[in-house]
């Protein structure tokens, strides 16, 4: 049997995909169809005041955002097909248990410096595709942007000296890795800075 959750415009409280009937921090509205042995076990962890943690917050968060079409980031995951493995959005204890074996997690309980990421960003929240990391290797974790011309990471056409340039962003701050008559020339320098520094960044090749 599936049911369907349906919120009154003028209603005070929010009910969101976890299964909250107060409020909730994830903040997004739901009238999609949910499964109802999933219900009952998100009603579970509110009763045992799971839903006031950090994981649980970040839990619901990554479930709105891949699969529930009102969310302000559905557009950034769900509709390019990211998605939660079922391993983690079925059971929420899966999933904490598996981010606290993850480098960094305790940093990341006290810290808003970090976040949860995923490894390679084509694919979706799954055991091994996830890490913490700072929003500044979030960034450089990210695909080409669209406004990207040259086709590499990190490498940029300068018009004036008509010139490729490399460059890589290291704690907020930018590092000038030099120019180059090619693109490919200025990307293989950049992977080379990556690759010498052990840098956990992507690489153009």
């Amino acid at each position: 049997m599936k049911y369907k959750i349906i919120i009154p415009k003028e209603e005070s409280e929010t009910k969101c995909y976890c299964g909250h009937t107060t409020y909730c921090d994830c903040g997004v509205d739901v009238d999609f169809e949910i499964k109802q042995e999933t219900l009952e076990l998100k009603r579970n962890y509110e009763k045992h005041s799971l839903t006031k943690t950090k994981g649980y917050k970040l839990w619901c968060n990554i479930i709105q955002r891949c699969y529930n079409p009102k969310n302000p980031s559905y557009k950034y995951y769900g509709e390019k097909g990211v998605i939660m493995e079922d391993y983690f959005k079925n059971s929420y204890e899966n999933f904490i248990n598996w981010i606290k074996g993850i480098a960094h997690y305790n940093e990341w309980l006290n810290s808003s410096e970090l976040s949860l990421d995923r490894i390679d960003n084509t694919l979706g929240y799954s055991r091994g595709n996830i890490k913490f990391s700072t929003k500044t290797e979030q960034v450089e974790n990210q695909n080409l942007r669209v406004d990207n011309k040259s086709g590499y990471k990190g490498v940029c056409y300068h018009k004036l000296n008509k010139k490729y340039s490399a460059t890589i962003t290291i704690n907020k701050s930018k590092v000038f890795l030099g120019y180059y008559d090619t693109a490919l020339e200025a990307a293989l320098v950049y992977d080379n800075y990556v690759l010498k520094n052990n840098l956990n960044r992507k690489t153009n090749l």
